[in-house]
Order: structure tokens, then sequence, then C-alpha cells
């Protein structure tokens, strides 16, 4: 179970192609094309999935174009910083 997935937003932030389950914040949080998700606890299906990875590069550039396009559009830390402190409420001593 992932609760909200920063090692995928990390993993994507990086170009990298994902497998995983469908579980928890997965499927929200991995961006569509960046990845194969399957069902949780099914072996046979994340193994054809890593096979399909390993094998076919046309396939893993694909992910991994579709992961680089997705965090492109994401702020960097110190814009999650100030959405944070907006939200709560803190300003900073440049305020």
């Amino acid at each position: 179970y992932e609760g909200y997935g920063i090692v995928f937003d990390e993993a994507m932030g990086h170009g990298l192609p994902i497998i995983s389950t469908q579980a928890g914040a997965v499927p929200e949080t991995v961006a569509p094309g960046a990845g194969i998700l399957v069902p949780p606890e099914d072996d046979a299906a994340f193994g054809a999935a890593l096979r399909r990875m390993l094998s076919e590069p046309q396939v893993r550039a694909d992910c991994a174009d579709a992961a680089r396009r997705w965090a492109a559009g994401l702020g960097d830390w110190a814009a999650a910083a100030q959405v944070v402190a907006d939200a709560v409420g803190f300003q900073t001593s440049a305020e």
C-alpha cells in the first residue's frame, strides 16, 4: 500500500518508467502512459510487465517520455514548500 507515492513522483521526475501495482495512491500518482500498473498480488501480471519493460525498448522509451513530460509540469521543492506554507498560513521573513 502506498498512501501518496512520492517515490513515483521522484522516479518520473528523472524520466524513469514505472512498474507497480494498482494499490493505494499509485493509480492517481503515476501519470498516464508513464508505466505499467498491474492488479495487487498478481505475481504473473507483475512478471509480465517487468519482462515487457525490459524486453521492449519502445515501451520503455514511451513510458520514460510520458514520465518526463508529466514531471516537466511539476514545480520544484521550493514551490511545494510555498504551497504548504500558504496552506498553514506561515509567513516567511521576506513578506
